[in-house]
């Protein structure tokens, strides 16, 4: 009987210590991840249809091409509904993502056959992460093992910064990018820890199609280039390229180059690898990796000793191939292609996207601060990521002595610093733009390369014995750091990105975690000095968790140093010896339970006693993760509102369908889509100058005829304006101005002080906000100017019979200015469709009454105002949208101000945003309208609007 017990014990045991219990576990937490993602479906259906509709802008462009393909078979060569009257082309780059979801449909379908094809749109996100998890699973469980790839995999499947993009109805490039980049590193993973030449080449092929399908879905594959490459070239450093890495490699990069060619329709040619940085990087690397292989692995040439002997052999690889790098790019590109590329390196570098006025007005091409990395992933998350980056690297320069390695770790720390925060918060010395900053950006990475090479060339001079130690370093920590080094930069480059920094820093921190486990049960044999610390650090990030926001760092690092060493005094002094290693382990679980898993946080802060304590009040960091994840996604609706679903069913039905429409660039996709009918521009941005025509020409002209012209040469039909664009002002009168940005300008809002003071004929309020001059003003003598001083808010006097407003006098701004302010009169005032004029008002801006509407449904009608500034208050989009004007050639025929006023709502628990309604006129022209030529063309008529800021 005990035999039997004991034999079922270890298959119980076996089986939990088994990988097909790792899968389970994968499988639960990616269930959990998919349930999350797919929790907003109720919100993707459309009123007028009945059917999903995606909740991103760029997915519902998506959607339409795999409609066209269950409709026709394939896309078409030309898609006639983008950037009318040229249409769009390139229709190659949305190919492999709009066949993948059309034959995830017919797969699908064979289990439920009531399953449409804007169902599974919308549920592909949460597919592709499902899959793409074990993925991630399995290459994490190949760098480290599998405690750390569990752990990775439940952080990144539930962490807020990775949810968006996975999330049902994002039914873009990013989920689909992200399992293929997934199979791609574990492919190559596999090939350069493979001991075979064939399996290393087939492993090289398999990552080389797999980067391919990567770049002909998305963007990023630029990422994959330069980590592929820059884990080679250290490789190669090391002496650890020998002929079977040479040939996977050259499996990879060759399988790469011929996918992006042979089926990019023409978006990958080969000469475009040679002039970009993240592609020079890879094959840069080839060539180094090609002469090492010639002159020291094949020895097909006999060098001179004191070349062989007195230079490390992949310093002297890499010297020649800079020498005929330099000689090729001399004769292909000329002289001038070197600065250009030092240049753009340092734009790279410092602000990679955000470089045109084009690219400011995109949020998620703004280039994050690290505040706001933090807000996304979580400080702990990302002190545990650093850490885990730090003890990388005290394990791949261990080999060179301990001495050695903990002032090269000492240094780490440094870099780190410099390396990271460089760019903190805006308003800082490090605010990633002042000397300071890009000093310590870009020093940093110089240094780090400096030591790199010095450390080498000096052991390789001085020390041959640890030289060829340093060689036996681990493989996988040096693809982990290479890649989490690349994705700092990427997180660091713009916002957008973070989301594909995510997957680093849960495998750093993963790393860290289950090293530390590792590390407690061997605090035994370590002195006093090294138990406190560790629990010290531990406790402290429980403590951080608590005090941060509130400044309380100091206590924090206080309290957790005095109870990590009276824990580690008590273990070492009182504890039998046989049972201090199980004391340890068990005091460090303990705290990652309480720091990762602990559920009753919510409740325990509730208890008053108990509100505050560390650790117990506050839910573990993956419970947190859970529900914040949860709760966004609960709350993800489309951006194709229902508003948009009913204005599309109208343009569906109401207009022609050779129609075309006119609006900002944000709105292509969603009138492509929902009308179905023709655009000038859309989220693309692929036709030259149409952005700055409709900025300048459309929304900020200053007549009907200027935006008759542009409309006339690009037969547009009708034109279309939502609320929106009030919060976009600045962004499209940005990129509509001159190269002085002579129409950039703002629309705030000022809200009302409920205290009326009496008046004389009546009651005068006050509304409160602020927002600068964008001229000067001169005004009593005084010159107030532009961008120092700023209008602090509006003084409105009303005229009341009766309890009822009949009249408004003229309004008068409050102008603030050092420590100056005025009240200067205001030129116009609009309420209730009533627009009126102050004649000679020395500030000639415009103030739009709105209401505010309560949650609870109480309305004050003149709870707000928008202040329209004098490069506002004229121009086509105010006369059209907020004052209502009827102009010749401009008849609205769709107006939902009925059921969506242009308001202020204002939520119970606090909070409000602007509401409004979305309006359409068709046009008609003059018969003698003049067109100016570059109306017809592509071309900026000023180029200097688009030059790159430098």
């Amino acid at each position: 009987m005990r035999d039997y017990l004991s034999e079922r014990r270890n298959k119980v045991l076996s089986f939990f210590k088994g990988k097909l219990f790792s899968f389970v576990l994968v499988g639960i937490i990616g269930l959990l991840g998919y349930i999350i993602r797919i929790r907003n479906l109720s919100l993707m259906i459309d009123v007028t249809t009945g059917k999903y509709v995606p909740i991103d802008p760029d997915a519902t462009g998506i959607l339409r091409y795999v409609l066209e393909i269950a409709k026709t078979g394939s896309l078409p060569a030309v898609d006639a509904l983008r950037y009318h009257p040229f249409g769009f082309s390139n229709l190659g780059e949305f190919s492999v993502l709009s066949y993948f979801i059309f034959y995830l449909h017919k797969f699908l379908s064979f289990f439920s056959s009531s399953l449409t094809l804007e169902k599974v749109d919308v549920l592909y996100p949460p597919i592709t992460f499902f899959a793409s998890l074990f993925i991630f699973f399995l290459l994490v469980r190949r760098l480290f093992d599998k405690r750390v790839a569990l752990l990775a995999s439940a952080f990144l499947a539930f962490v807020p910064s990775y949810l968006f993009r996975t999330l049902a109805g994002v039914s873009d490039k990013e989920a689909l990018a992200m399992l293929f980049m997934f199979i791609s590193y574990y492919f190559f993973i596999l090939y350069f820890q493979s001991h075979s030449f064939s399996r290393s080449v087939v492993f090289g092929i398999f990552s080389g199609i797999f980067t391919g399908l990567t770049g002909l879905v998305w963007g990023g594959v630029n990422s994959i280039f330069v980590i592929f490459g820059a884990f080679a070239f250290f490789e190669i450093l090391l002496e650890k390229f020998g002929e079977k890495e040479f040939a996977g490699y050259t499996a990879w990069l060759v399988t790469t180059l011929l996918v992006l060619n042979l089926f990019s329709g023409g978006r990958f040619p080969i000469q475009n690898f040679f002039t970009s940085f993240t592609s020079l990087v890879m094959l840069f690397s080839f060539l180094v990796g090609l002469i090492y292989y010639i002159l020291y692995v094949r020895k097909v040439l006999k060098l001179p000793e004191r070349i062989m002997f007195r230079y490390p052999p992949t310093f002297f690889s890499a010297f020649l191939s800079l020498v005929v790098g330099f000689f090729f790019s001399l004769v292909i590109f000329g002289t001038s292609f070197f600065s250009n590329k030092l240049f753009d390196l340092f734009i790279d570098l410092t602000s990679p996207f955000a470089r045109t006025r084009w690219a400011l007005t995109v949020a998620e091409s703004r280039q994050p601060y690290f505040v706001d990395i933090i807000s996304q992933v979580n400080w702990v998350l990302i002190l545990l990521f650093l850490f885990g980056a730090l003890l990388l690297f005290y394990f791949i320069v261990q080999p060179v002595g301990k001495r050695a390695s903990l002032w090269l770790s000492g240094y780490f720390v440094f870099f780190l610093f410099a390396f990271v925060f460089n760019r903190y918060r805006a308003g800082t010395i490090l605010d990633g733009a002042s000397p300071f900053s890009i000093f310590l950006y870009l020093g940093s990475i110089l240094s780090f390369i400096l030591v790199v090479v010095v450390g080498i060339f000096y052991l390789y001079s001085k020390d041959r014995t640890h030289y060829r130690t340093i060689q036996k370093t681990n493989r996988n920590y040096i693809f982990a750091l290479i890649f989490a080094f690349f994705m700092i930069i990427a997180a660091r480059s713009a916002i957008r990105l973070i989301f594909v920094f995510t997957p680093v820093v849960t495998i750093l921190a993963s790393f860290f975690i289950i090293s530390s486990y590792d590390f407690s049960n061997r605090l035994r044999d370590y002195k006093f000095i090294f138990s406190s610390i560790f629990f010290s650090t531990w406790l402290f990030l429980g403590f951080f968790r608590l005090t941060h926001s509130s400044g309380g760092t100091f206590y924090a690092l206080l309290g957790s140093l005095v109870l990590g060493s009276l824990f580690s005094y008590f273990v070492l002094n009182y504890v039998h010896a046989d049972v201090k290693k199980v004391y340890f382990a068990l005091g460090f679980i303990v705290l990652i339970v309480l720091l990762l898993f602990w559920p009753f946080g919510s409740s325990i802060r509730s208890i008053s006693p108990l509100s505050n304590v560390p650790f117990i009040s506050q839910n573990g960091i993956l419970v947190e993760f859970y529900a914040i994840s949860r709760a966004q996604a609960g709350g993800a609706g489309p951006t194709y509102s229902q508003q948009w679903q009913r204005a599309g069913e109208w343009i569906r039905e109401n207009t022609p369908p050779d129609a075309v429409f006119a609006h900002w660039w944000d709105y292509g996709y969603l009138v492509q889509f929902g009308g179905q009918r023709a655009t000038l521009s859309d989220g693309g941005n692929s036709r030259g100058a149409i952005n700055y025509f409709m900025g300048r020409h459309f929304l900020t002209a200053k007549s009907e005829t200027e935006a008759l012209q542009l409309f006339r040469a690009n037969n547009v039909t009708h034109a279309l304006i939502i609320k929106d664009e009030i919060n976009k002002y600045g962004a499209f009168s940005s990129i509509g101005s001159d190269v002085n940005y002579d129409r950039y300008a703002f629309i705030n809002t000022f809200t009302q002080n409920p205290q009326p003071q009496e008046t004389r004929d009546g009651f005068a309020y006050i509304y409160q906000g602020s927002t600068p001059l964008d001229d000067p003003l001169v005004y009593n003598g005084v010159v107030y100017p532009a961008g120092s001083a700023g209008i602090a808010g509006f003084f409105l006097p009303l005229r009341i019979e009766n309890n009822t407003v009949v009249g408004i006098d003229q309004p008068q701004a409050i102008i603030s200015y050092q420590s100056r302010t005025a009240t200067v009169p205001l030129g116009c005032v609009y309420f209730e469709g009533n627009l009126q004029h102050f004649q000679d008002a020395p500030l000639n801006g415009c103030l739009r009454l709105i209401p505010t509407i309560l949650e609870s449904n109480q309305v004050n009608p003149i709870g707000a105002a928008l202040y329209l500034p004098p490069r506002v208050a004229d121009t086509l989009f105010s006369r059209l949208f907020l004052f209502d004007e009827e102009l010749e050639h401009f008849k609205k025929v769709y107006d939902d101000s009925d059921r969506n006023p242009l308001a202020i709502f204002v939520r119970n628990g606090g909070g409000s945003f602007l509401i409004g309604s979305l309006k359409i006129w068709e046009l008609s022209y003059p018969d003698d309208l003049f067109v100016p030529p570059e109306f017809y063309g592509t071309a900026l008529p000023d180029p200097r609007v688009d030059i790159p800021l430098r």
